[in-house]
Formats: structure tokens, sequence, C-alpha cells
């Protein structure tokens, strides 16, 4: 029976599941849009607060090559990947400008940190794990810190659930205490 523990190794994704979606997408992702585009309109023309972010089905798009990727079961190419992937988010990060694919396809967030018993908020990037499942993961945290980053999972001690990818060096913002009301 299988462990629901992540072990660091390569989990490449079901090969039917990717070429279903690979096909499905071109009539899934547009009208997903113009649903979020007639609800955008909905909430504007109703006063409502919140519309859909029309970047989010850009997001799952899925190119012919990152489908031959998907598809591959090779570990080293899987690296290679990961690795040109933190070397773009490194490059991105410490210009301090995200391209346009960058922000849509990688949320950011201000998560904490803790360095020298002091702790303090980084500007991070969300790094799904599709993205890297078919790679070893220990590749992975080695491409990360070979790119002057840093990585904590999204979800504490689960990097199969995403990983906040961060600057080492970035001092980032002190947490300060709040007195208790």
């Amino acid at each position: 029976m299988k462990s629901s523990a992540f072990d660091g190794a390569p989990r490449p994704p079901a090969r039917s599941g990717v070429l279903a979606w690979f096909v499905f997408q071109w009539l899934l992702i547009p009208i997903e849009l113009v649903v979020r585009l007639v609800w955008n309109a909905a909430m504007f023309f109703g006063d409502g607060v919140n519309g859909a972010d029309m970047r989010d089905p850009l997001a799952r798009f899925m190119t012919p090559a990152r489908l031959s990727l998907a598809l591959s079961r090779d570990a080293s190419r899987w690296e290679g990947h990961a690795d040109r992937l933190f070397a773009r988010l490194a490059g991105e990060l410490r210009s301090g400008k995200l391209a346009w694919g960058t922000s849509m396809r990688y949320p950011q967030e201000y998560v904490s940190r803790s360095s020298g018993g002091a702790e303090s908020r980084v500007k991070a990037l969300a790094v799904d794990f599709r993205e890297y499942r078919g790679a070893h993961y220990p590749a992975v945290q080695a491409a990360v810190a070979r790119h002057g980053l840093k990585a904590k999972p999204c979800v504490d001690g689960d990097p199969s659930q995403g990983l906040w990818v961060y600057l080492a060096d970035d001092p980032g913002i002190p947490v300060t205490d709040r007195p208790a009301a």
C-alpha cells in the first residue's frame, strides 16, 4: 500500500489525464474565460465587489512543449526543467520585475520565515507541484539552493502541495509583536 507522505520520488502525471487535458483545454479554457467575463460584467453592473480573476484559466494552459515534458518519464528531463524554472524565478525576484506570465502562473504572497531567532515576512512565489513532480525532490532542493533561493512547503512538511520560493538573502519585513487586546 502506498504511503500518503511525500517521499521525494518522482511522481509524473498519468499520461491519459495529461492527454485528455491537452485536448479538452482548447474548448474548456475559452468557455471559462467567457463565463468569467460575463460574471465580471454582472458584478460590475450589479455593484458586486469581487470579480473573477481572468488570469486563472490562462495559467492552466498547456503548450505542446509542456505536454512533451508531462508525458516524459525521464527524471533528468524534469530536473532540467526545474533548474531552468528556478533560475528564471531567481532572476525575476532579484530584479523585482515579474514577467506577465510569471505573475499569472505563480501567485505572490508574503510568507513568514525565521532567521537568527527573528521572524520576518518575505515576498514569495507559489510554485505548484506540477512544475517539478517528475523530478527527484533532492534535485529540486539543489536547484533551488543553486540559484540563491529558499523553498518552504505551502503545506507544512509536504512539498507535494507546492512550494513557497523566495530569495535566500532577502531580509524581509520584520514581524513586530502585537500587544494582546
